[in-house]
């Protein structure tokens, strides 16, 4: 790929934005370039998406803080179903997700409460 933009000094801080650096290695990810295209086509699946994202990534932290050790994908996206498919639960979810930049702490307790702690005191497994 061509550069547009000549690497001048006066560039500099262009190169050494660590923002613009980690935007452009995960843009020029070809697998993130796809889900990006994917579920980033408007402003309602932009929501949805990072709300999943978020949601995610806090069930990983939460269950490596409670449980020791790393969660797997497949256990990870169990419990988002769970979360996403009890009306109770989606509800409060997103509304601290939604809540998320007044209330940093809001969808931590929440996931800690509901999902890590009452689905954790075991193995979780695939079943209800």
């Amino acid at each position: 790929m061509a550069a547009i933009v000549p690497v001048e000094d006066s560039n500099e801080i262009l190169l050494n934005n660590p923002f613009y650096n980690d935007l452009g290695k995960i843009m020029e990810n070809p697998e993130f370039k796809a889900f990006f295209d994917k579920y980033f086509s408007d402003k309602h699946e932009i929501k949805s998406t990072v709300l999943y994202m978020k949601l995610y990534r806090e069930i990983q932290i939460k269950y490596k803080d409670k449980m020791g050790e790393e969660i797997d994908r497949l256990t990870t996206i169990h419990f988002i179903n769970c979360i996403m498919t009890d009306p109770s639960l989606r509800r409060t979810v997103v509304g601290a997700i939604s809540n998320h930049y007044s209330d940093e702490t809001g969808l931590k307790r929440i996931v800690s409460e509901t999902m890590i702690n009452k689905k954790t005191e075991k193995k979780p497994s695939l079943e209800f």
